[in-house]
């Protein structure tokens, strides 16, 4: 089972539910402390660059994803892969649902497949288009077609309930 979360949700859900046997992944800005709430898990991997995709970082942005970040993940999902995994970063909608989605195609063996189980965990994602991209050259897959399909129903999402709060003056539940 995965499970993606951000950073406030996991809070409140880890206040209810035991991280004990989970394998967990944080992914924090570097700098950033892990959350006080994982001290003490024994299978955390903490992850720690910015959430930039395609373009040249910004001065002070400097750490974006890199191969190695991606390198680590897959060596930790193949330590832990018997275990429920719990991803989570600042708002849960980028850099975890790419790992999420690189993760899941390791489990399922297929694009489409790891594509629809992201999108059921959580339909608001949006991956991190770079962090996808390096999953792709380690994996030898086209994670990259997924996001795109992952992407364009989000932002068709997003035109609807912008749609139809410009005519209700209500927000929709996209």
């Amino acid at each position: 089972m995965f499970s993606i979360f951000s950073e406030r949700e996991l809070k409140n859900y880890a206040q209810e539910h035991p991280l004990d046997e989970a394998a967990l992944i944080s992914i924090g800005d570097p700098g950033q402390e892990t959350p006080d709430f994982l001290a003490g898990q024994r299978r955390l991997l903490r992850l720690e660059f910015f959430d930039l995709g395609e373009s040249e970082p910004e001065h002070g942005m400097e750490r974006i994803p890199e191969m190695e970040d991606v390198d680590r993940c897959i060596d930790f999902y193949q330590a832990h892969k018997e275990l429920n995994f719990v991803i989570h970063c600042d708002a849960g909608i980028s850099r975890s649902p790419a790992v999420g989605l690189g993760l899941l195609f390791l489990k399922l063996g297929s694009e489409d497949a790891a594509r629809t189980e992201l999108v059921s965990i959580r339909p608001r994602a949006m991956p991190n288009k770079r962090l996808v991209l390096l999953f792709d050259h380690v994996l030898g897959s086209d994670l990259r077609m997924s996001n795109y399909y992952i992407w364009m129903k989000r932002i068709e999402q997003m035109k609807k309930s912008i749609s139809e709060y410009t005519h209700t003056g209500r927000p929709s539940q996209a």
